[in-house]
């Protein structure tokens, strides 16, 4: 009887062991850097003297842009109605392909493209940096740009 017991609680202890393993092992923080050098979410640039600008990234390929500053009654201080509510967003749709991004502008999905542009990006701890390099407003004349970075921090209304 005695032996039993004792074989049970050896039992019991390696049972322990491998659920407390397998837990720890689960509870890495990675999650959290994937989600932070991901381009889906939401992004804003505030400038104060420029122009504030506000993306939304969609999982399915999908995106909105709202230019802050252009929209009625807007206030940096409060930039959570205009976002959630603005007058003229613009839509998009948006491809990644490494660290080059595409993006095919719209009013919206019965009105025909009105932009495509091409932009380098790179994401790192929740820090956007968009350089564009170039445009086409009809899809056969293109733009070069030389411009420099544009950074944009991950936002989360709260």
């Amino acid at each position: 009887m005695k032996q039993g017991i004792k074989h049970l609680q050896s039992l019991i202890a390696v049972a322990l062991c491998v659920i407390m393993s397998t837990a720890l092992y689960s509870c890495s923080d990675d999650d959290d850097d994937e989600q932070s050098n991901s381009i889906v979410g939401e992004w804003i640039k505030r400038n104060g003297d420029d122009v504030d600008i506000y993306y939304q990234f969609s999982a399915d390929g999908k995106g909105r842009y709202i230019c802050l500053s252009d929209e009625p009654g807007y206030d940096p201080e409060y930039p959570e109605a205009v976002i959630k509510h603005p007058v003229d967003p613009f839509l998009f749709d948006y491809t990644l392909d490494g660290n080059i991004l595409t993006m095919k502008e719209y009013y919206n999905q019965y009105e025909p493209e009105l932009a495509t542009y091409i932009d380098e990006i790179v994401i790192n701890n929740n820090v956007l940096q968009i350089k564009r390099l170039r445009c086409s407003y009809d899809g056969i004349n293109w733009e070069e740009y030389t411009s420099g970075w544009v950074t944009y921090k991950r936002y989360s209304s709260k």
